[in-house]
């Protein structure tokens, strides 16, 4: 997915969100990811850590291993 496609899945999701603390946590969340180094970040979790999110992300890649914001979002839906 392209920068362009994922900023746009991303103000969707957050245009469809009615919840203020849950928009609040996701600003903080993303305010402090893009304030950080992300390398001091990487740096402090475990070589299990690491390994198992390089492993995470190679999943990804295999469309069959994901599902859709909408899917997602209409499954935890009752939780957010």
């Amino acid at each position: 997915m392209s920068s362009l496609e994922l900023r746009s899945n991303f103000h969707s999701l957050i245009d469809r969100i009615d919840n203020e603390q849950l928009l609040q946590k996701f600003y903080e969340v993303l305010l402090n990811a893009n304030n950080s180094n992300l390398g001091n970040l990487w740096s402090k979790l475990s070589d299990l850590e690491q390994k198992e999110l390089l492993e995470i992300d190679q999943e990804t890649d295999d469309l069959e291993n994901t599902v859709s914001n909408e899917v997602a979002f209409d499954k935890y839906q009752k939780w957010l």
